[in-house]
Protein backbone atom coordinates (compact mmCIF):
# COMPACT_ATOMS: atom_id res chain seq x y z
CA UNK A 1 0.00 0.00 0.00
CA UNK A 2 1.31 3.34 -0.98
CA UNK A 3 2.24 5.79 1.42
CA UNK A 4 0.37 9.10 1.37
CA UNK A 5 1.52 12.96 1.45
CA UNK A 6 -0.38 13.29 4.94
CA UNK A 7 1.54 9.84 6.02
CA UNK A 8 4.84 11.38 4.78
CA UNK A 9 4.64 14.55 6.73
CA UNK A 10 3.61 12.71 10.10
CA UNK A 11 6.64 10.83 9.48
CA UNK A 12 8.89 13.74 8.78
CA UNK A 13 7.06 15.95 11.54
CA UNK A 14 7.61 12.97 14.30
CA UNK A 15 11.42 12.23 12.89
CA UNK A 16 12.44 16.23 13.26
CA UNK A 17 10.39 16.15 16.43
CA UNK A 18 12.78 13.30 17.97
CA UNK A 19 16.31 14.74 16.60
CA UNK A 20 15.11 18.28 18.33
CA UNK A 21 14.62 16.51 22.06
CA UNK A 22 17.96 14.65 21.58
CA UNK A 23 19.71 17.96 20.06
CA UNK A 24 18.19 19.33 23.24
CA UNK A 25 18.89 17.22 26.06
CA UNK A 26 22.50 17.11 24.14
CA UNK A 27 23.10 20.48 24.30
CA UNK A 28 24.11 20.72 20.95
CA UNK A 29 22.73 23.59 18.60
CA UNK A 30 19.42 23.09 17.34
CA UNK A 31 19.41 23.71 13.90
CA UNK A 32 21.79 20.26 13.66
CA UNK A 33 24.76 22.12 12.85
CA UNK A 34 28.46 21.96 14.92
CA UNK A 35 30.37 24.97 13.88
CA UNK A 36 32.79 24.43 17.46
CA UNK A 37 35.26 21.21 18.65
CA UNK A 38 32.90 21.43 21.79
CA UNK A 39 31.18 18.60 23.51
CA UNK A 40 28.50 17.75 26.35
CA UNK A 41 31.88 17.79 28.77
CA UNK A 42 34.19 20.18 27.75
CA UNK A 43 34.11 23.68 26.20
CA UNK A 44 34.96 24.59 22.82
CA UNK A 45 38.53 26.06 21.72
CA UNK A 46 38.17 25.66 17.76
CA UNK A 47 35.97 26.13 14.76
CA UNK A 48 35.29 23.09 12.85
CA UNK A 49 37.01 23.14 9.27
CA UNK A 50 34.76 24.39 6.06
CA UNK A 51 32.39 26.19 8.54
CA UNK A 52 31.23 29.89 7.18
CA UNK A 53 29.79 32.87 8.35
CA UNK A 54 29.83 34.44 11.82
CA UNK A 55 30.41 32.09 14.66
CA UNK A 56 28.53 32.77 18.20
CA UNK A 57 29.91 32.70 21.33
CA UNK A 58 27.49 30.03 22.02
CA UNK A 59 28.77 27.60 19.95
CA UNK A 60 31.35 27.77 22.20
CA UNK A 61 29.50 26.59 25.49
CA UNK A 62 29.91 22.83 26.67
CA UNK A 63 26.39 20.99 25.68
CA UNK A 64 26.02 20.74 29.82
CA UNK A 65 26.02 24.53 30.34
CA UNK A 66 23.52 24.40 27.23
CA UNK A 67 21.50 21.66 28.72
CA UNK A 68 21.29 23.90 32.27
CA UNK A 69 20.44 27.12 30.63
CA UNK A 70 17.46 25.85 28.41
CA UNK A 71 16.09 23.25 31.27
CA UNK A 72 16.31 26.80 33.86
CA UNK A 73 14.56 28.96 30.93
CA UNK A 74 11.70 25.78 30.80
CA UNK A 75 11.53 26.59 34.23
CA UNK A 76 11.12 29.90 34.65
CA UNK A 77 8.74 30.15 31.91
CA UNK A 78 6.64 27.32 32.91
CA UNK A 79 6.31 28.12 36.72
CA UNK A 80 5.15 31.31 35.61
CA UNK A 81 2.53 29.88 33.28
CA UNK A 82 1.32 28.09 36.25
CA UNK A 83 1.32 30.52 38.77
CA UNK A 84 -0.97 32.91 36.38
CA UNK A 85 -2.92 30.39 34.31
CA UNK A 86 -3.73 27.53 37.00
CA UNK A 87 -2.96 28.99 40.82
CA UNK A 88 -4.16 32.23 40.73
CA UNK A 89 -6.22 31.91 37.46
CA UNK A 90 -9.48 33.53 39.05
CA UNK A 91 -7.06 36.94 39.12
CA UNK A 92 -5.21 36.67 36.21
CA UNK A 93 -9.10 36.51 34.43
CA UNK A 94 -10.25 39.45 36.68
CA UNK A 95 -7.49 41.37 35.66
CA UNK A 96 -7.20 40.80 31.86
CA UNK A 97 -11.02 41.52 31.58
CA UNK A 98 -10.73 44.94 33.75
CA UNK A 99 -7.55 45.91 31.57
CA UNK A 100 -9.90 45.24 28.24
CA UNK A 101 -12.69 47.27 29.86
CA UNK A 102 -10.58 50.16 30.62
CA UNK A 103 -6.52 50.12 29.03
CA UNK A 104 -5.83 53.35 29.65
CA UNK A 105 -4.40 52.99 33.41
CA UNK A 106 -2.93 49.92 32.22
CA UNK A 107 -0.76 51.59 28.81
CA UNK A 108 0.17 54.09 31.32
CA UNK A 109 1.63 52.06 34.01
CA UNK A 110 3.56 49.96 30.60
CA UNK A 111 4.54 53.81 29.63
CA UNK A 112 6.30 54.05 33.22
CA UNK A 113 7.57 50.95 33.69
CA UNK A 114 9.31 50.94 29.67
CA UNK A 115 10.79 54.38 30.78
CA UNK A 116 12.50 53.13 34.27
CA UNK A 117 13.32 49.95 32.48
CA UNK A 118 14.93 52.03 29.36
CA UNK A 119 16.75 54.28 32.30
CA UNK A 120 18.10 50.91 33.84
CA UNK A 121 19.61 49.43 31.23
CA UNK A 122 21.15 53.04 29.82
CA UNK A 123 22.92 52.99 32.77
CA UNK A 124 23.64 49.33 33.34
CA UNK A 125 25.04 49.51 29.48
CA UNK A 126 27.35 53.03 30.16
CA UNK A 127 28.53 50.59 33.49
CA UNK A 128 29.77 47.84 31.71
CA UNK A 129 31.28 49.62 28.83
CA UNK A 130 33.19 51.63 31.66
CA UNK A 131 34.60 48.71 33.61
CA UNK A 132 35.15 46.82 29.96
CA UNK A 133 36.50 49.62 28.10
CA UNK A 134 40.48 48.56 28.70
CA UNK A 135 39.62 45.15 27.75
CA UNK A 136 37.84 45.88 24.19
CA UNK A 137 40.84 47.93 24.02
CA UNK A 138 43.35 45.24 24.52
CA UNK A 139 41.03 43.33 22.13
CA UNK A 140 40.92 45.61 18.97
CA UNK A 141 44.47 46.62 18.80
CA UNK A 142 46.50 43.69 20.11
CA UNK A 143 44.54 40.81 20.09
CA UNK A 144 42.40 40.79 17.40
CA UNK A 145 45.40 42.02 14.90
CA UNK A 146 47.47 38.81 16.42
CA UNK A 147 44.85 36.17 15.46
CA UNK A 148 44.36 37.88 12.30
CA UNK A 149 48.23 36.97 11.72
CA UNK A 150 48.30 33.74 13.62
CA UNK A 151 45.03 32.49 11.49
CA UNK A 152 46.79 30.76 8.88
CA UNK A 153 49.98 30.12 10.24
CA UNK A 154 48.61 27.70 12.80
CA UNK A 155 46.03 26.84 10.10
CA UNK A 156 43.01 28.23 12.45
CA UNK A 157 39.51 29.42 10.52
CA UNK A 158 38.77 33.14 10.29
CA UNK A 159 36.05 32.70 12.72
CA UNK A 160 37.66 31.13 15.60
CA UNK A 161 36.89 33.28 18.50
CA UNK A 162 40.31 34.82 19.46
CA UNK A 163 39.53 34.76 23.12
CA UNK A 164 39.38 31.16 22.79
CA UNK A 165 42.92 30.15 22.52
CA UNK A 166 44.91 33.61 23.40
CA UNK A 167 45.41 34.64 26.80
CA UNK A 168 46.95 37.94 26.69
CA UNK A 169 46.51 39.77 30.11
CA UNK A 170 46.66 43.66 30.02
CA UNK A 171 49.45 44.44 31.12
CA UNK A 172 51.17 42.08 28.89
CA UNK A 173 54.24 44.45 28.20
CA UNK A 174 55.87 44.22 31.95
CA UNK A 175 58.33 41.85 33.21
CA UNK A 176 57.58 38.22 34.47
CA UNK A 177 54.16 38.58 32.91
CA UNK A 178 53.01 35.10 30.93
CA UNK A 179 51.49 34.93 27.90
CA UNK A 180 49.53 31.65 26.68
CA UNK A 181 48.55 30.65 22.99
CA UNK A 182 47.01 27.57 22.92
CA UNK A 183 48.39 25.93 19.87
CA UNK A 184 46.48 23.53 17.82
CA UNK A 185 47.30 19.51 18.71
CA UNK A 186 48.77 18.79 15.16
CA UNK A 187 52.04 20.47 14.90
CA UNK A 188 52.37 20.83 11.23
CA UNK A 189 53.04 24.55 11.67
CA UNK A 190 56.34 26.73 11.82
CA UNK A 191 57.17 27.29 15.91
CA UNK A 192 59.89 29.97 14.62
CA UNK A 193 57.16 31.97 12.36
CA UNK A 194 54.56 31.51 15.79
CA UNK A 195 57.32 33.08 18.15
CA UNK A 196 58.60 35.99 15.51
CA UNK A 197 54.53 36.91 14.88
CA UNK A 198 53.85 37.35 18.38
CA UNK A 199 56.68 38.61 19.53
CA UNK A 200 56.78 41.17 15.91
CA UNK A 201 52.51 42.11 16.82
CA UNK A 202 52.81 42.70 20.87
CA UNK A 203 56.53 44.77 20.63
CA UNK A 204 57.70 42.30 23.11
CA UNK A 205 61.68 42.42 23.31
CA UNK A 206 64.22 40.31 26.04
CA UNK A 207 61.13 37.36 26.20
CA UNK A 208 61.86 33.22 26.17
CA UNK A 209 59.16 30.94 24.65
CA UNK A 210 58.36 27.49 25.72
Amino acid sequence: MAQTKFDKQVEETAESLAFGICRFLAGRPMDGERKTDATFWRSGTRVLPKVEGRVSRSSYRAGWKCLTFRVSSLAALGGGGYQAGWVHQEATVATAQQIWANPAPALAAVEQTGIAAASTAAVTAAAYFALTRKRRELMREWVLPLHEALALPLRLPEQTDPRRYLHIPRNFSEDDVVIRVDVPGRLDFSKDLVVDIIATKLALEGVTFS
